[in-house]
């Protein structure tokens, strides 16, 4: 039982509050982890440390859910791509090796056509989202891409307010609405990891630069040819700084293999 006494980080953990009754028929009580307390008090803690920026990414959270999701729901969207990737997706999640129908006349596996792993990655939430899984990835990736530049641009400025006018100008990118107006890409999700790359890449921190270059060069096969520009750039950019250049040129070369 709680005394009411400060106990231990784990007696803590335990701790239940209780919140009440519910139902009209039968009464019961509630009782939620003071852990889930915490969440949510951190969460309303950030909102207010910055309610501009957590504003920014619910808004146009909402505005993509507004195109990508109403879309499907409303049955505009297509077999290619979102039906073929769908149909993986599904195969996926059931451990099964995919025998895509809409490609089986020409190609039968989707990895024939493109060789993409992302829907491998996001298949268990399927069982979550359904067929909305794939659109939910790529929003969610869209916002994460947005806010990997805030921080490449809070780190290079040191402005708050000058990258948060940085994320706005990505969010309010024509790309971006073109991307979601026809349904799904996996290098679309590829791109939104880019500046997560450069800015792990700029704070020298290779072991998580070299992860999301990864993720980048597998997302789709012409993202590798982007890599090598990508890696090209960081080279040329840094002439004088000898890892920043070598990095550069190690990037370049992995990104020429995986070709």
């Amino acid at each position: 039982m709680d005394d009411g006494k400060t106990g231990s980080g784990q007696e803590k953990a335990i701790r239940f509050v209780k919140v009440g009754y519910f139902n009209s028929c039968q009464y019961s009580k509630n009782l939620i982890p003071v852990s889930y307390l915490w969440a949510m008090n951190s969460i309303i803690a950030v909102f207010r440390r910055k309610p501009l920026l957590i504003g920014t990414f619910i808004l146009f959270g909402l505005i993509y859910a507004a195109i990508s999701l109403v879309n499907h729901y409303l049955f505009r969207t297509y077999g290619w791509d979102l039906g073929a990737y769908n149909n993986a997706t599904w195969d996926y999640s059931h451990f099964r090796w995919n025998t895509n129908n809409i490609l089986y006349d020409k190609l039968k596996n989707v990895l024939a056509d493109h060789f993409e792993i992302y829907p491998i990655i996001f298949s268990p939430f399927r069982f979550i989202f359904g067929t909305y899984v794939l659109l939910v990835a790529q929003i969610a990736s869209v916002l994460f891409g947005g806010y990997g530049v805030y921080r490449y641009l809070l780190l290079k400025t040191k402005n708050e307010n000058l990258s948060i006018l940085g994320v706005l100008h990505f969010f309010l990118s024509w790309g971006i609405y073109a991307a979601f107006s026809f349904d799904y890409h996996n290098n679309v999700v590829a791109a939104m990891l880019i500046p997560w790359f450069l800015f792990y890449f700029e704070k020298r921190k290779m072991g998580a630069a070299f992860l999301f270059f990864i993720l980048i060069i597998t997302g789709k096969e012409n993202m590798a040819l982007w890599a090598v520009f990508i890696g090209l750039a960081l080279a040329l950019f840094n002439p004088k700084d000898k890892q920043k250049r070598n990095n550069g040129i190690f990037f370049t070369i992995t990104a020429l293999f995986s070709l």
